[in-house]
């Protein structure tokens, strides 16, 4: 059956990652809204032309709802149809739109915004059908820098799709069929695409870094083993209580800057961070510091930061531990309900942390009250960053 899609003749992979190619199957590469069916939408920045591909539908013609509109004034008034589109020619335009084979490409320019609908016919009745919003793609209210948002008001529509699926939770952890059967989500650890062949799906680490570096490009990097730099205090033995890890004010300020001027460099870089979850767990190492890899640890991707960088959103591998409401986006293709990948973390001052009883400076980022899913204050398993791959003064 005919159907609109992303081109499937791209993959965003790296062989060096031991991670499957994104998307996992052909079905990855449709536009549906949540899951692997149903309505099917793509939002375009206003000013973009991006690529498309009508699969199966080899000679038909694919229109807009106002180019449909205009065939069927034109059809009674004995106009030229061309003519009476140009009058009202809807937010996009479409180049090639006649199928010339089953793998039909074509570019969709973004005019103006608005919405509409393409179609295509096939043989059998069955109609091929994409919802396309054109718009100005918004930030994240309160976030001044927000890489999420650069990536979707550009014109790559793998990429594009791959956040779009994220913020809609086209994500879950397998069942016990090993199916994962509301859609393949890249950012998903326990994801088909992230099943790792040593590994299996514990990749937080693996999948922070590689689709990171597949979606956003650029992110921060260093050469030696930075999870191993962890800033709390050094530790003498396994902790009693979450309060026993301490951090001095001064590193935790110059971890902050660090993570915001990496994301405002020119371009900007996301920044992966070592955090703890679940620390009682873990044994420290010979110099007294957790390492965010060993059991108990996890890693997440920091994509954006508020105007005074104390606040920092997180893209978390672990599907469901945390949760936020995605605000940004064009307004008609929105995603009104909360991702179960995105956080924030906030830069704050924990009494209970600090190393002097005067001090009341900011001593911890950990993961705010208000994203919390199944890493939460209520079950002592939140999220507080240790490390991450920048140098700090």
């Amino acid at each position: 059956m005919a159907h609109f899609q992303v081109p499937d003749d791209r993959k965003l992979e790296d062989t060096s990652s031991g991670l499957r190619p994104w998307p996992n199957s052909p079905v990855g590469y449709r536009l549906f809204v949540e899951g692997n069916g149903g309505g099917q939408r793509i939002g375009v920045q206003q000013g973009e032309e991006i690529e498309l591909q009508l699969t199966a539908g080899k000679n038909l013609s694919i229109e807009t709802t106002q180019a449909q509109v205009a065939r069927n004034i034109a059809r009674h008034s004995n106009q030229n149809p061309a003519e009476v589109l140009k009058r009202n020619p809807g937010p996009v335009s479409v180049s090639q739109p006649v199928a010339a084979s089953d793998k039909h490409k074509f570019k969709l320019k973004a005019v103006s915004a608005g919405e509409t609908f393409l179609n295509a016919w096939d043989g059998t009745n069955n109609k091929a059908t994409l919802r396309v919003v054109v718009g100005n793609f918004e930030n994240d209210p309160g976030m001044e820098v927000d890489l999420i948002a650069r990536v979707c008001r550009g014109n790559d529509p793998l990429k594009i799709h791959a956040l779009q699926r994220m913020l809609s939770n086209n994500n879950t952890h397998m069942n016990a069929n090993g199916e994962t059967p509301n859609g393949d989500n890249i950012f998903e650890q326990n994801a088909p695409s992230n099943f790792h062949a040593k590994f299996g799906n514990m990749t937080c680490g693996l999948v922070a870094k590689f689709r990171s570096d597949q979606v956003f490009e650029n992110i921060a990097t260093v050469t030696d083993d930075w999870y191993k730099a962890a800033i709390h205090e050094p530790l003498k033995g396994r902790i009693s209580t979450r309060s026993d890890i301490k951090y001095k004010p001064e590193k935790v300020e110059s971890l902050r800057k660090a993570i915001v001027a990496a994301l405002n460099e020119k371009p900007p870089k996301a920044v992966r961070v070592g955090v703890l979850d679940n620390p009682k767990r873990m044994t420290p190492r010979n110099n007294g510091t957790f390492v965010a890899y060993d059991e108990g640890g996890h890693t997440v991707l920091i994509v954006g930061c508020d105007k005074s960088g104390t606040k920092f959103m997180y893209i978390d591998p672990w599907g469901g531990g945390s949760k936020l409401e995605y605000k940004g986006g064009i307004a008609g293709n929105k995603f009104p309900v909360a991702c179960r990948h995105l956080g924030i973390l906030e830069v704050t001052h924990d009494p209970a942390r600090r190393l002097k009883a005067s001090d009341t400076r900011p001593n911890i980022i950990q993961q705010s009250a208000l994203t919390q899913g199944s890493f939460s204050f209520a079950n002592g398993y939140f999220l507080e960053v240790i490390a991450a791959p920048l140098k700090l003064h």
